[in-house]
């Protein structure tokens, strides 16, 4: 099996890497997880309280993975270097990965969520960010999302596919409730990209 690195940085973030992680082994791909135990300045998502959920639902979908837990980035990316690790999967990298996008000895795989992504095209567009590295590639949860993307930025050096997103395709992270009739879940996105 291949190594593949993913970051999850807060709880927020396992909407958009975990299900990628629990499906991996099915593409022969044997995940390292890098589990952020905290998230500066933001004590309801720190990882750490969700490390029994994250054991569980590793165990009962029986991944083939190492599970690392750290303090910060450097120690993934030591951790990376270290073993000879030289891709990894991160949301909105741009942002949320930066160091590993500095390191040019990384291949960067960065999963668009669509507010941190288009939030970044705008500051692209507005000259907001200097000395930027970039991610190779930025998988987007849709052609529109990404068309406003690029309606935003112009043009942009990393490659911006659009694959759909695990956000909205896999009901692992909507809470389930028991009901006496049926409910629908809607995924809100930014206005200006619905009818």
């Amino acid at each position: 099996m291949k190594k593949l690195c993913f970051v999850v940085q807060g709880v927020t973030f396992l909407k958009s890497i975990f299900t990628l992680i629990l499906f991996s082994n099915n593409e022969k791909i044997k995940p390292v997880i890098f589990c952020m135990r905290k998230r500066s300045g933001k004590s309801y998502d720190n990882l750490d309280q969700k490390k029994d959920y994250i054991e569980n639902l590793i165990r009962e979908f029986k991944v083939n993975c190492e599970v690392v837990w750290c303090d910060n980035q450097n120690q993934a990316l030591d951790y990376m270097m270290k073993n000879n690790l030289r891709s990894i999967v991160c949301q909105d990298a741009h942002k949320h990965g930066k160091v590993f996008c500095d390191n040019p000895e990384i291949s960067v795989f960065s999963i668009g969520v669509g507010f941190d992504t288009l939030h970044h095209a705008n500051d692209v567009r507005l000259g907001r960010i200097k000395n930027q590295s970039y991610p190779d590639i930025v998988y987007f949860p849709s052609e529109k999302i990404k068309d406003k993307f690029l309606d935003l930025v112009g043009s942009y050096p990393s490659k911006l596919v659009s694959v759909g997103s695990p956000i909205f395709d896999h009901e692992f992270f909507v809470n389930k409730v028991k009901k006496d009739r049926k409910v629908v879940t809607f995924f809100v996105t930014l206005q200006s990209l619905v009818t």
